[in-house]
């Protein structure tokens, strides 16, 4: 079976090209998201080094970006210039470089809304498409 740390890797690399099959992969491994407030907890904000982020998936436009230190993970989203309307806010996903997955419901008026998580770098967000 291939590492958490090594598939990070590997998903991260093939995300802009192929977002589902990061979902896939993800299902077939079987890796499992902390759940929000897990997640605020265990990221300080910083404010001065530049950190690049992928944001792929269901976007305006999908690419890898440079942001300050402490970019949230609305305004990471925001600058990919939001969700397109097939996007699934209630399952976006946020996969660390090493391996590490968060999950996200940013679905607006969600309690604990995830969009104030806090990037780091080498993290690549996906944003599903809808099933509907």
């Amino acid at each position: 079976m291939i590492a958490v740390a090594e598939l990070g890797r590997s998903l991260r690399e093939h995300a802009m090209r192929t977002p589902l099959a990061v979902l896939f992969l993800v299902a077939v491994v079987g890796c499992t998201a902390p759940s929000h407030e897990a997640q605020q907890a265990s990221l300080p904000l910083e404010t001065s080094s530049p950190i690049r982020v992928v944001v792929c998936g269901e976007v305006q436009h999908p690419h890898e970006y440079c942001f300050l230190t402490g970019i949230r993970l609305a305004d990471a989203i925001n600058r990919a210039g939001g969700f397109s309307e097939r996007a699934a806010r209630k399952a976006v996903t946020v996969l660390r470089k090493d391996g590490t997955l968060y999950k996200y419901d940013l679905r607006p008026g969600k309690r604990g809304h995830g969009g104030d998580a806090v990037l780091r770098d080498g993290d690549t967000v996906l944003v599903p498409q809808r099933l509907s």
